[in-house]
């Protein structure tokens, strides 16, 4: 089905964007596969696009989220990647030990697929060791402190908050907590 609309001619110019062929197709694979609930249809997500990871991930991210299973995460090879599709159920309440199952020890100091896992389920363990220790990268620290502040209604966690942004990031967490805990 995908493969007729290689028929159409390209690239195509749409509000002043350039639309490729593959865009197309794989837009379309990723649109059949959300509509059948069909993580099988991912796999037609070919490597001859540079964004081949992306929309593949995405895609059976989609479709896992969809059918409520987070074995379909582990078939992503991208370790980020993986990390997002298992952040979507963190934030349902998974339990966060899913989140040793992805492999981040090539990320340095850039975030990790493990940081976005943990991330997601702080809301339901809203634990500042959490946070500290199994937290790798600032962004998603600060993020993490963020929430545990907020769950708890402790505006002094905001100070932990660091790096980039900090009085901007603080002051924003500081001030959920005041219009929050307003009776």
């Amino acid at each position: 089905m995908c493969g007729r609309i290689r028929t159409l001619p390209f690239p195509l110019f749409i509000e002043g964007f350039t639309v490729t062929e593959e865009d197309i197709v794989l837009l379309c694979y990723f649109e059949m596969a959300r509509t059948l609930n069909d993580e099988k249809i991912c796999d037609l997500i070919t490597e001859k696009s540079p964004r081949e990871d992306g929309y593949r991930a995405s895609c059976i991210s989609r479709i896992s989220l969809a059918k409520n299973d987070i074995s379909l995460c582990d078939s992503i090879p991208d370790q980020l990647d993986k990390g997002r599709c298992y952040n979507v159920f963190t934030l349902k309440g998974t339990d966060p030990s899913i989140c040793e199952n992805i492999d981040d020890s090539q990320r340095g100091t850039q975030t990790s697929g493990k940081d976005l896992c943990y991330v997601g389920a702080i809301k339901f363990n809203p634990d500042i060791d959490f946070c500290e220790n199994k937290i790798k990268a600032e962004p998603q620290k600060n993020t993490c402190f963020a929430i545990v502040a907020k769950v708890m209604k402790d505006k002094t966690i905001c100070e932990r908050i660091q790096g980039k942004y900090t009085d901007h990031r603080r002051k924003s967490c500081i001030d959920y907590i005041e219009r929050t805990s307003i009776n």
